[in-house]
């Protein structure tokens, strides 16, 4: 069974801030995603990246590593 992994460690695997992840689960209605510690099981890990790929393949903001050389 896999194991939930919390926000800061799917934004991480992403490359964006974990704030971005919180307001986009906000955003859409996610319950229970408040803070960077809050836990993401699979299936919603799963849609978070879908959101985050698809945002960098059309250059969104939200996708930008906070490492990025434009920082």
């Amino acid at each position: 069974m896999a194991k939930a992994k919390r926000v800061f460690q799917v934004a991480k695997g992403l490359g964006v801030d974990s704030k971005a992840i919180v307001a986009k689960c906000q955003a859409e209605g996610v319950p229970g995603i408040t803070n960077h510690m809050s836990t993401v099981k699979v299936g919603l890990e799963a849609t978070i990246n879908e959101w985050f790929r698809s945002e960098e393949r059309r250059g969104g903001k939200e996708c930008r590593s906070r490492w990025s050389p434009e920082h």
